[in-house]
């Protein structure tokens, strides 16, 4: 990467982090002493403006480098593309994939799901759509419309999927200590919380990049794993899960993540012999 292209997306990670954490930190504490319920007009909509720092920058960013032209064709890949049914139908499934591997592994240690219902299968579709507007569409056009492509002319695949996954992770730091927003919302940040929430992006961060690299960087589809990996559907089918057990699938829906990164990495790194010895 040369001079210029890291001093680009530097300048995106940081205009980035300073808008969207200017934008929480005054509200922050207002959710933790009044709740989600209790919380006042303006800090529902700063919480959603500041959640738009990915992608607001990058469109600003490219706005100023290459004028509107080049801001309207970034957001023009939100659009869905033709062709791409199989890797839509990947992004749909697959985070409840990895929940059912973390559900296999708890019912091997002997926990109990609570059974299995269909009874608010109709809630499927209205979780996703409600989903898509935060994190998805506040997100993706930055982290893997913007960042990754210039990421990857340094760092390659896993190094970008790594350093993006890292940033990502961190970005979301205040919302630590938010009623809502991570994994880690509403619960005490320790250390153990943290070191799984940064290993779960960095994981999804390799898969978003895998994803990437087969669908010419098609943004509408990381928006839409994006949706599905924070709607969690799987857990409607599971109404008697307690929070604990919920907790525990979550944490061991590594393992099966963790063994795709591993396979992803492997494949990667053959590819770079291969090609390097061509």
């Amino acid at each position: 990467m040369d001079p210029a292209r890291s001093r680009e997306i530097g300048t995106y990670f940081l205009a980035t982090f300073a808008w969207s954490w200017l934008c929480w930190a005054p509200v922050v504490p207002v959710f933790r002493a009044q709740g989600l319920s209790g919380a006042p007009w303006w800090a529902y909509l700063l919480l959603l403006v500041g959640s738009y720092g990915p992608t607001l920058m990058a469109v600003a960013l490219t706005a100023r480098a290459g004028g509107r032209a080049a801001a309207r064709a970034l957001a023009r890949r939100l659009a869905p593309s033709r062709g791409r049914l199989p890797w839509l139908a990947f992004a749909l499934v697959f985070p409840s994939l990895l929940s059912v591997g973390g559900m296999v592994l708890l019912g091997l240690g002997g926990e109990s799901l609570g059974g299995f219902s269909l009874a608010r299968a109709y809630l499927v579709p209205i979780a996703l759509l409600a989903a898509v507007p935060f994190g998805p569409l506040a997100e993706e056009l930055g982290w893997r419309g913007y960042a990754l492509p210039r990421l990857r002319e340094r760092w390659g695949r896993m190094g970008s999927s790594i350093i993006l996954g890292v940033v990502w992770a961190a970005w979301h730091m205040p919302l630590f200590w938010a009623p809502a927003g991570t994994s880690i919302s509403g619960a005490p940040v320790t250390m153990s919380a943290v070191a799984f929430y940064v290993a779960l992006l960095v994981g999804f961060s390799v898969v978003f990049t895998w994803m990437h690299e087969h669908t010419d960087g098609d943004v509408f589809l990381a928006v839409m794993l994006h949706a599905t990996f924070n709607a969690e559907v799987i857990f409607l089918f599971l109404p008697n899960l307690g929070d604990e057990a919920r907790h525990l699938v979550e944490r061991l829906s590594l393992v099966p993540l963790g063994l795709l990164v591993a396979c992803l990495a492997i494949a990667w790194r053959h590819e770079q012999i291969r090609l390097k010895n061509a």
